[in-house]
């Protein structure tokens, strides 16, 4: 037995959750898992295990594993299965890894970085190993995978001070630091994020590790309390220590939140992906081989439109190549089930021709088995249903004037997980507003199909430094029901951000109302 698993580790095993569900690795999607280990100098050594420059790295394989996960999740293609076994002989080698007389194991970089002697760990590798190894247990049920995973956990979350990963902000408070000790590279958010997914995923496998479930809420907290730190006037931040970064950092953060939104639901996720996806625009990724869409844009800017006097989105042709298949879970001649991959907010259904002059459909959605109110239109031979809150399931139940089976009819919806289709739409609105302090400010207009919308705000004592001052997601509000009270005599500068959800959508007659 390899000496990371004790006599009584299956027996004093924390309670683990039967049939947890792992979701998609999400910040890892949107990466070719065979283009991936072509660039680096990526290879594979005699036992398939991936190398970079002849070297291994924990943090490579686990990304690598995660990749392959997925893929055979979506696929069911063994290929995939076999690589995710190949990347965990890895951490079964006892060579590869450092014990310590806590029973914890750390990850050893076994080469000097910048500030850092040899060996020295990271709270980012050690969190993607810890998620690489649920999922191989999720394959296999190999629990000495889950005893690993504890015990990469339980060295994550020592204090820099002893040796292990969490640190501190200049706040004070907790951080999984991606370098630990490194005063050059303080509290890296990339890093931290992946850090934070591993840890996450651990307390849903064991919910009675009350330290760390502490240190997670502890350090989601302090995600938030210094988001606005990396904000700059167009761009974000690597560390707290305003190191600048590339086109492809920026992506794989919006990437890195739309994760996190998918696992915590946290709107405020996607309140600083609209920040961040309007700097993004037109600014692509050179560096990075492996990405599957190399010209993709999270945000479509948006012109003022004076005929409407606010936004016009209006974008059909590429929407409908944006659409993907419902899976069927139940059917016969009249009644079919669809579950969607991802929630969805937009379906259609198409007949045949001669199906379409008979069949009239009632769309019912839900969403976490509650209905969702629709809107229906029927439009050239196919029927819409859309909703302004997004749905998982879609029951349709065919009406027919005569006998006709409606089994031919396809219904499809819009993922924007695996579509060309920007996230947001962002409109900027060019008059600037000097506005006195102690006025509330409101947004008024006519929503169509604007999901979500926002307003957000910066503010200068001079009109021309304006674009010097950052955005950020405690300085805005929500379009319709939103107001802030004017902390400052100044000038102020505002943008609309709202869900891409339907292929036409527009905000009309919109006004600025202070008081």
């Amino acid at each position: 037995m390899n000496r990371f698993i004790s006599a009584i580790s299956f027996v004093f095993l924390f309670t683990y959750v039967s049939g947890q569900q792992l979701l998609p690795y999400e910040s890892l999607t949107h990466f070719d898992v065979e283009k991936y280990s072509k660039q680096y100098e990526r290879a594979f050594d005699a036992s398939g295990i991936i190398t970079q420059k002849k070297e291994y790295h924990a943090l490579t394989i686990g990304v690598y594993g995660i990749m392959n996960y997925d893929a055979f999740k979506a696929t069911g293609d063994s290929i995939y299965y076999k690589r995710v076994i190949n990347q965990y002989k890895y951490f079964q080698d006892t060579s590869k890894l450092v014990f310590f007389n806590d029973q914890s194991i750390g990850l050893p970089y076994r080469f000097a970085f910048k500030g850092l002697k040899a060996p020295w760990y990271s709270g980012m590798t050690q969190g993607v190993a810890a998620s690489f190894l649920f999922r191989y247990y999720d394959l296999t049920k190999d629990k000495e995978a889950l005893e690993l995973s504890k015990q990469l956990i339980r060295f994550m979350l020592k204090p820099e001070s002893e040796g292990g990963t969490i640190g501190r902000t200049k706040e004070g408070a907790m951080w999984i630091e991606e370098y630990p000790n490194l005063a050059s590279s303080k509290s890296v958010l990339n890093g931290f994020i992946n850090g934070l997914v591993g840890l996450k995923e651990y307390c849903m496998f064991f919910p009675d590790d009350a330290k760390a479930i502490a240190i997670h809420d502890s350090c989601y907290v302090a995600m938030f309390q210094s988001l606005d730190k990396y904000n700059t006037a167009s761009w974000t931040s690597y560390n707290r220590n305003g190191g600048g970064i590339s086109n492809s950092y920026m992506r794989y953060e919006i990437e890195e939140f739309d994760h996190l939104y998918s696992i915590y639901g946290d709107e405020r996720f996607r309140d600083q992906m609209r920040i961040w996806a309007k700097f993004a625009v037109g600014k692509y990724d050179a560096e990075l081989h492996f990405l599957i869409r190399t010209k993709y844009d999270f945000a479509y800017l948006l012109p003022h439109n004076t005929t409407v006097n606010g936004c016009v989105y209006d974008q059909k042709d590429l929407f409908s190549k944006s659409m993907s298949r419902c899976d069927i879970v139940n059917s016969n001649r009249k009644k079919r089930n669809y579950k969607l991959k991802n929630s969805s907010y937009y379906c259609e259904i198409k007949f045949p021709d001669k199906l379409a002059q008979f069949t009239h459909p009632k769309i019912d959605a839900f969403h976490k088995g509650k209905k969702v109110a629709l809107t229906t239109e029927t439009k050239e031979g196919s029927f819409v249903a859309y909703s302004s809150t997004p749905f998982d399931e879609i029951k349709v139940n065919f009406k027919r004037k005569q006998p006709t089976d409606s089994t031919a009819a396809v219904v499809s919806v819009y993922d924007y997980k695996d579509s060309d289709v920007p996230q947001f739409v962002c409109y900027n609105i060019v008059k600037k507003e000097y506005l006195t302090k102690g006025e509330k400010v409101t947004f008024s207009g006519e929503l169509m199909n604007a999901t979500h919308a926002k307003v957000y705000y910066r503010s200068a004592k001079a009109e021309s430094m304006l674009k010097d001052k950052k955005y950020s997601v405690e300085q805005s509000f929500d379009f319709e029901t939103g107001s802030f009270v004017v902390p400052e005599t100044e000038f102020y500068e505002f943008f609309v951000s709202y869900d891409i959800t339907h292929p036409f959508s527009q905000i009309s007659n919109l006004k600025i109302n202070h008081q």
